[in-house]
């Protein structure tokens, strides 16, 4: 097996927590206005699910390239904010996507 350089492993950790969190973002703009809907819904036979997918990857793949290149993503400091943050990322997106938590959510962006 090749090893992994820690700077590749940490942009991908910060990566995917960034890439999460506009999934469960963009979940919640997408059920609190039409507008953003009605963008993400460019493929009708399959609603705006996809528009949150491709958006996802996308953030996913800049973010990934754009913490790559930073100087400081190899420092071990680095590495522990990086696990870190993916982990509350996935903690946060967990309780974001799930309906009793983010359909309150929903109602109070909407009665604004």
């Amino acid at each position: 097996m090749m090893p992994m350089q820690t700077r590749t492993i940490h942009a991908m950790l910060i990566a995917a927590g960034k890439s999460l969190n506009i999934f469960w973002i963009l979940n919640i703009l997408k059920e609190a206005f039409p507008a953003v809907k009605s963008v993400l819904n460019f493929y009708p036979v399959t609603g705006p699910l996809l528009g949150i997918y491709l958006t996802s990857i996308f953030v996913l793949v800049l973010a990934f390239f754009i913490v790559r290149s930073m100087p400081f993503s190899g420092s071990r400091a680095y590495g522990t904010f990086a696990g870190w943050y993916f982990v509350v990322s996935v903690l946060v997106f967990f309780f974001a996507i799930f309906p009793p938590v983010y359909v309150p959510i929903v109602e109070w962006i909407v009665s604004i």
